[in-house]
């Protein structure tokens, strides 16, 4: 496939497979992530990994329009600095779709969630996240259910 074709695919869709994600792929996608650029060369992100299935089903419970967690083997939490609202949504959203992007490159399905405003303190408390730190955007792993 030409990566022009790839990138106008459609990422496969529907529920994500409980299978374990591969350390290399997971890897990659991390190694891609942190390699994305970022407004004035900041990478100002941290990216929080869960592995833990009780984990990543709590933050689904916490953060309702990230219910695309719920059973998914691996989660990506984006933590941002806060403070500079614009240049910080231009940064996570660059590195979001990098990780989405990334996850499908490995044979792989990824779902994007939210956390709220409100959702946010509870949600720093469950990944032990001190501080102000922005948490918004969550990131769901893994095999697709059926293949694209």
């Amino acid at each position: 496939m030409r990566p022009i074709d790839f990138l106008r695919a459609r990422p496969p869709s529907g529920r994500l497979a409980g299978d374990p994600v591969p350390e290399d792929a997971l890897t990659a996608i991390l190694d891609v992530a942190n390699a994305t650029g970022s407004s004035g060369g900041r990478h100002p992100w941290r990216f929080v990994v869960l592995r833990d299935r009780a984990t990543i089903d709590r933050l689904a419970e916490l953060a309702p329009e990230a219910k695309a967690l719920r059973g998914a083997p691996v989660a990506i939490v984006i933590v941002m600095p806060g403070g500079q609202v614009a240049l910080d949504a231009f940064d996570e959203g660059r590195a979001a779709e990098r990780i989405l992007l990334a996850a499908r490159a490995q044979g792989l399905a990824a779902r994007i969630g939210w956390v709220l405003a409100d959702q946010r303190p509870a949600v720093r408390a469950l990944l032990g996240i001190e501080g102000e730190r922005l948490v918004r955007t969550t990131i769901a792993i893994g095999r697709p259910q059926e293949p694209a």
